[in-house]
């Protein structure tokens, strides 16, 4: 019998089997290896963490208490001179809901801003269970200064809340689904005309502003900007909009990521001349689906109308 080779009897060096020699695995060295899954977790947890303060933030910045109240001076040349320094109060997108109720801080707002008249351009809700702070809110606007209202996309969502618009008109306010209606100040007249819905394809600007007294100045209320895509929007002198929220989100040197308009997103919020009509959109107080809102403040104008000297 052949005996066992030194190498294997002492229990070091390769095994031998036959003619094969095995080499025996290296023992793998843990230490060596990359902290590859610790840097995931703290990576995963530094996003979540950064997420959660960006939400926190844009729900704070979205609160009823972040609403601001811009004033500001605009020059018509159509404005009669009886009318120059009218106070108009532009509110819009409140989208109020059982949690979200602006009221207090509106009417608050709305105080120190002392208006002579109140435009509300739609989209009052959100659901229909906001319907009651909806009517809450008119009426206590409708109290204090002339009221006037014009429907929006969100107030149309179902059928109750359809058949609820026109019973705004028992708030006091004064309720403008295609039609119009004279405003009178210091013996001068403003038509007041408002339109439903233009999102929708609602509107009928001729009924609205047909019965409008010849050389008058007119003052158009639309839930959505993309109104001033029809021609006979331009027979306006002041149109006052709402819809985009400025876009709700915004980033420094892009603007508004989104606005759901067909005008684009370099109409997402401001003040724009367009053949001798004004038209302005607010970023609204309220939110949609999200509800925060990022470099844009939930806002209310008080603007004030200045008439401007023709041109020599």
């Amino acid at each position: 019998m052949q005996a066992p080779t030194a190498a294997c009897a002492s229990g070091r060096g390769k095994a031998v089997t036959g003619n094969k020699v095995n080499p025996r695995p290296e023992p793998r060295n843990s230490r060596a290896r990359s902290p590859t899954w610790p840097m995931i977790y703290f990576l995963s947890g530094a996003l979540i963490a950064g997420a959660a303060l960006l939400w926190h933030l844009g729900r704070r910045a979205a609160a009823p208490s972040a609403i601001l109240t811009w004033q500001r001076q605009i020059q018509l040349p159509g404005l009669p001179l009886a009318l120059d320094g009218l106070r108009v109060l532009h509110l819009s997108d409140v989208h109020a809901t059982p949690r979200a109720d602006p009221t207090d801080t509106i009417m608050a707002r709305a105080e120190a801003a002392r208006p002579d008249l109140v435009a509300v351009t739609g989209d009052l809700v959100s659901g229909w269970r906001g319907l009651p702070r909806a009517r809450r809110l008119l009426r206590r606007l409708a109290s204090r200064w002339p009221t006037y209202v014009v429907p929006g996309n969100a107030d149309h969502w179902a059928d109750s809340m359809r058949r609820e618009v026109p019973r705004w008109g028992e708030t006091g306010a004064v309720v403008l689904i295609n039609q119009g209606q004279l405003f009178a100040s210091d013996s001068a007249e403003i038509w007041v005309a408002g339109v439903d819905d233009p999102y929708r394809f609602r509107d009928d600007l001729g009924s609205a502003l047909a019965p409008a007294p010849a050389g008058s100045f007119k003052l158009l209320l639309a839930h959505s900007p993309e109104i001033i895509r029809r021609p006979e929007a331009l027979r306006s002198d002041l149109i006052l909009s709402g819809h985009t929220h400025g876009g709700q989100v915004r980033l420094p040197l892009v603007g508004a990521l989104v606005t759901r308009s067909r005008l684009g997103r370099r109409l997402s919020r401001g003040l724009f001349r367009m053949n001798g009509t004004v038209l302005i959109i607010s970023s609204g107080v309220g939110t949609t689906r999200l509800g925060v809102r990022f470099w844009c403040p939930p806002e209310m104008t008080l603007w004030i109308l200045r008439r401007a000297e023709p041109a020599a």
